[in-house]
């Protein structure tokens, strides 16, 4: 998108972390709302780096615009990127509307404390999901050396697929063997779930891989 197009004073932000991802349903979503010019970009949101659309959506601001995102972590995936990325548009005397769920972030003390909280609660989930499914998995193990295998504590796949936790690692965009890794679970289980499940349309793609 070039500067010439946004003419407007309602800007929309999409992003998804690959290039395989789709970002259909947030432009939907940000038309409906009112976002009169989208800026777009397939780029993961661990760090303000390499966002060039992001950064030309804070040098577009002026005074009285609005800015649509359709989920907060669109920002960014860390509190404290979010936060500049927010009081730069404070600064600049726009304001921020969230789609999902529905919210304006102001100037006011109140935005400022659901700002840190949401942006909190979501970092906070994601790293413990993959956290305690690691290291549960590991411990399991760990305790199972040299025990007959009906013995085991780990049996390897669980009886049923966890999607919520699947959904969040997709859209941090692992790919489905980094899932199945993490989750104990089978590469064909995941591959399933995103093809089938609630999330159906995620990408089968392996972006990132676990350590």
């Amino acid at each position: 998108m070039t500067m010439e197009n946004c003419l407007g004073n309602r800007f929309g932000y999409a992003r998804v972390s690959t290039q395989s991802q789709s970002l259909d349903g947030q432009r939907e979503a940000l038309s409906a709302a009112g976002a009169t010019a989208i800026l777009e970009e397939h780029v993961s949101g661990k760090s303000l780096d390499g966002r060039s659309q992001l950064a030309l959506l804070l040098d577009l601001v002026q005074s009285g615009d609005r800015i649509y995102v359709h989920r907060l972590d669109r920002l960014g995936r860390n509190v404290r990127d979010l936060i500049n990325v927010v009081q730069t548009l404070r600064d600049k005397g726009a304001t921020l509307e969230v789609l999902e769920p529905r919210l304006v972030i102001g100037d006011d003390l109140a935005s400022r404390i659901l700002l840190l909280s949401l942006g909190l609660t979501s970092e906070i989930e994601r790293d413990f999901i993959l956290e305690r499914q690691r290291g549960g998995i590991a411990r399991r193990k760990e305790l199972d050396r040299g025990l007959p295998k009906d013995q085991r504590a780990y049996r390897g796949r669980p009886r049923s697929v966890n999607g919520e936790k699947i959904r969040l690692m997709a859209s941090d965009g692992f790919g489905p063997s980094a899932i199945a890794k993490s989750l104990g679970v089978s590469r064909m289980s995941v591959y399933r779930y995103l093809r089938q499940g609630p999330e159906a349309g995620f990408p089968i793609t392996e972006p990132r891989t676990l350590p």
